[in-house]
């Protein structure tokens, strides 16, 4: 009975969830959204995921970290000039971490 219990857990859910994204998408599918609200729009995951970043690069254990010795923030300045130069979230991540491989291999910080 408990595994029965379970299943119909994961179902319901997985139905809720279903409904929560497929309700409001029938409900607004006929509705033509402004130009300009969606040119705002646009920018909103770009906001969100550079929030993200810049938090996690200079905030440490809850404090506010913009010391020489904060190897993120090293390794931010090259990673921010190859994405601007190069335009591609591959080469961008890929310099990031080999940045920080680099600082800690040779324990600059």
């Amino acid at each position: 009975m408990e595994q029965d219990l379970i299943l119909y857990t994961i179902f319901g859910m997985s139905l809720i969830t279903l409904l929560i994204k497929i309700i409001p998408a029938i409900l607004v599918s006929n509705f033509k959204i402004p130009d300009y609200l969606n040119k705002i729009l646009e920018f909103v995951p770009l906001a969100v995921l550079s929030s993200m970043v810049v938090q996690f690069i200079i905030i440490d254990n809850g404090k506010l970290n913009l010391s020489f010795t904060n190897e993120f923030l090293w390794a931010s300045v090259p990673t921010l000039i190859v994405a601007l130069i190069f335009k591609s979230l591959f080469i961008t991540i890929i310099i990031g971490l080999l940045t920080i491989i680099l600082l800690r291999y040779f324990s600059i910080f």
